[in-house]
């Protein structure tokens, strides 16, 4: 299953048990800031799962599409209906604002010039800077900013990729070692030594080819919270994107315990 068809799911009611439309999904207890760590769980063919950090349990229910719960409510809320909401609220219909070029795939950026939207698609505090003036953003939060003034010239631009640039970056997965037990219920740092020749655009860390972090600094992690089943297998895949989108894949397997 691909990473966009994962959700991240929210228990605020405090129920005992949700039914869900996906049998994977990341259970995060209560909506940020009240989080607790996301942990990744997959049903396989049980139908359900119970979470071993808040006691939820999901079941699955087929009539349920990928974003639907019951009782409803029980995903996080979508960093970009968010924004849609704000927008209606602070800006007017047809107000035009276009996305600029920080958007990618961890940061939205809506920006006109009076305000500027700013949405963290990750479960990663994040820095963005808006016209030279850096903006720390909690995981999954939409901010709404006054937009602030150039700063002389502006901010300098990352210079492009040289022409012809197939060289991908150089990928090392330094924690935890290939082959290696990792004790079930806790959460371990996955690293990574990632070079390139020109620069790296971003580190994405995959689970069972489920994406659960993706890093932009150097000294690239993730801190994953081992799910509870003793003996499972798990591949860990780190990939690395360079700024000419060359894409650098390194694998290793662990076992719970």
């Amino acid at each position: 299953m691909t990473a966009s068809v994962v959700p991240h799911l929210a228990n605020d009611q405090g129920v005992e048990k949700i039914f869900v439309g996906v049998r994977e999904l990341n259970c995060m207890g209560a909506r940020p800031p009240f989080d607790h760590p996301h942990v990744y769980l997959d049903m396989g063919d049980d139908g359900q799962i119970l979470c071993p950090y808040c006691s939820t349990l999901y079941r699955y229910r087929a009539d349920l599409g990928p974003a639907e719960t019951d009782p409803p409510g029980g995903g996080q809320g979508l960093a970009w209906a968010d924004a849609a909401r704000m927008l209606k609220d602070h800006f007017g219909p047809g107000t035009l604002l276009l996305a600029t070029s920080q958007s990618g795939t961890n940061i939205g950026v809506l920006a006109s010039p009076l305000k500027t939207m700013l949405v963290n698609k990750t479960n990663q505090t994040l820095v963005v800077a808006v016209n030279g003036v850096h903006v720390t953003l909690n995981p999954y939060r939409v901010m709404l900013i006054d937009t602030p003034p150039m700063i002389g010239p502006g901010p300098t631009p990352t210079p492009p990729p040289p022409v012809g640039d197939t060289t991908g970056p150089v990928v090392t997965i330094t924690n935890p070692r290939n082959d290696s037990r990792v004790a079930v219920g806790t959460t371990i740092t996955i690293r990574a030594d990632v070079t390139d020749n020109v620069g790296v655009s971003v580190v994405n860390f995959f689970i069972n080819d489920a994406l659960v972090c993706s890093d932009t600094d150097l000294g690239y992690k993730c801190d994953w919270p081992v799910p509870p089943a003793k003996g499972a297998v798990y591949t860990i895949r780190v990939q690395a994107i360079d700024l000419a989108d060359n894409r650098t894949n390194r694998t290793i397997t662990v076992t719970g315990r």
